[in-house]
């Protein structure tokens, strides 16, 4: 024998306002882990001659350019970051590459040792000639 009628639950009532909200928070958490990692796998590294450039969670990815001698630093740094210490510099370097370092941990320490990157005539002379 079949029914004469036969109700159902609307699925309206699964997005209540409670559920819009936890939805709309767990979203952006998802986005913010997801930033946290991939900055906490992005790297410089300084070397004599070069710098490599680290970054990438799932792929990992690597670029290296040449780094002899440094020209200027120009640091900024927010309220925030001067709270939290991350700051942003860009880096003058002789050459065709300037580069820009955002959101970096400790960037006046950063500062200093790029400051004394600034390699002696004769340094220069070597690399030129070689």
């Amino acid at each position: 024998m079949n029914p004469n009628y036969v109700a159902q639950k609307s699925i309206v009532k699964a997005f209540t306002p409670l559920c819009v909200l936890f939805f709309w928070l767990i979203i952006p958490a998802f986005i913010i882990v997801f930033r946290i990692i991939a900055l906490k796998s992005e790297r410089f590294e300084f070397y004599d001659d070069h710098v490599i450039h680290k970054y990438g969670v799932l792929n990992k990815n690597e670029d290296r350019k040449p780094f002899f001698r440094v020209n200027g630093v120009n640091f900024k740094q927010s309220l925030l970051g001067s709270i939290f210490n991350y700051g942003d510099l860009i880096v003058d370097a002789t050459g065709k590459w300037d580069f820009a370092l955002d959101g970096i941990k400790d960037p006046r320490a950063l500062k200093t040792f790029l400051e004394t990157r600034g390699a002696r005539e004769s340094d220069f002379q070597n690399i030129v000639h070689n």
